[in-house]
This record gives C-alpha cells, sequence and structure tokens, in this order.
C-alpha cells in the first residue's frame, strides 16, 4: 500500500499540533503500484524483443523470412505500447482523516475524473481503531469490523495513531 497523502497532502512536520490540522489521506489499493509496474517491465521487454528481432540477422538466406519478422516485431512493438501506457482503470478509493472536521471519509475517483464521497462518519460513530505496524483496523461500536487500511511505514502509523489520539479509542 502506498501512503498517498504522505507526499503532496501531508508534508511531515514537527508537533502535535500541526499533526492534528493536517488531512491524512491513504490509498488503500497494495497491489495497483505492482501490477502495474509489472506491466511496465514486460512492455520494455516486449519492446526490446521487437527491436532486436529486426536488428540482427536470422540466418544466411533470411528473405523469405522477412515479412514473417517484420510482422512479428510489429505485433510486438504494439503489445509494448499497449502494456506501457496502460492505467489502473477503476482506482481504488482514499481514506481521510479530517482532525479539523472529525470525520473520517472514503473518497473515490469515477470516470469523469471527480471524486465522490463513498462513506462519510463522524469519530464519534466509530467504535475504535486497531492498530498494529502494518495494518489500521476501524471497527463499529459494536466491533465489527468497518475498514482495513495497510500502512505502508511507521510514519503513517503514527499518523494516524496522533491524529485519532483522544477521539477514537485505540487498541494496541
Amino acid at each position: 500500500m502506498s501512503a498517498t497523502g504522505l507526499g503532496e497532502k501531508w508534508k511531515a512536520r514537527t508537533g502535535a499540533d500541526q499533526l492534528h490540522r493536517k488531512r491524512f489521506a491513504m490509498d488503500t489499493s497494495p497491489q495497483a503500484m505492482h501490477r502495474l509496474l509489472v506491466c511496465k517491465i514486460f512492455g520494455v521487454i516486449f519492446l526490446l524483443a521487437g527491436t532486436a528481432l529486426l536488428a540482427f540477422d536470422l540466418g544466411v538466406d533470411e528473405r523469405h523470412l522477412a515479412t514473417v519478422k517484420i510482422g512479428v516485431s510489429l505485433a510486438a512493438g504494439f503489445t509494448a505500447l499497449l502494456l506501457l501506457t496502460l492505467r489502473d482503470p477503476n482506482p481504488a478509493p482514499e481514506v481521510h482523516l479530517d482532525p479539523q472536521r472529525r470525520e473520517l471519509r472514503v473518497t473515490r475517483t469515477v470516470a469523469a475524473g471527480q471524486r465522490r464521497t463513498v462513506l462519510q462518519r463522524s469519530f464519534s460513530s466509530l467504535g475504535g481503531v486497531r492498530l498494529s505496524m502494518n495494518r489500521a483496523d476501524i471497527l463499529e461500536t459494536d466491533g465489527s469490523l468497518l475498514l482495513s487500511l495497510p500502512l505502508a511505514n511507521e510514519t503513517a502509523h503514527l499518523m494516524i495513531k496522533e491524529q485519532l489520539r483522544g477521539t477514537v479509542p485505540i487498541f494496541a
């Protein structure tokens, strides 16, 4: 999982008061970046294979294979183009913890590029948060699981803990 809000939306600052004022946003899809990276690696492999097929000689008499060689290299180039320009069609929802409004929001980007709020809950309506070093489980008031968020690093763990301290019960 990558913490989307750590880079642009949330600059790390010192002081507990700064942590309470800033909104924390987190991407909840841990596999999205890995899938796109694997597709881009395969795209580069196909591109190199198609180029190498055109660049190197196949044998002494390759005139009859020239059409096949060009066709295979064009197919590899087209496949590489598709894999290298691949985008995630269904971006993962983002979780926003807003300490000023004292609410939890889950937003999703729709086809037009606009953000839609999927879930909006006040901190007082949450039952608690179970924190571990690599996961934050947000619980309902009856103890059932509402959201399970993978945490990228210790910084994300500390930010969630600091923002929810005093407003939501935190379980270790």
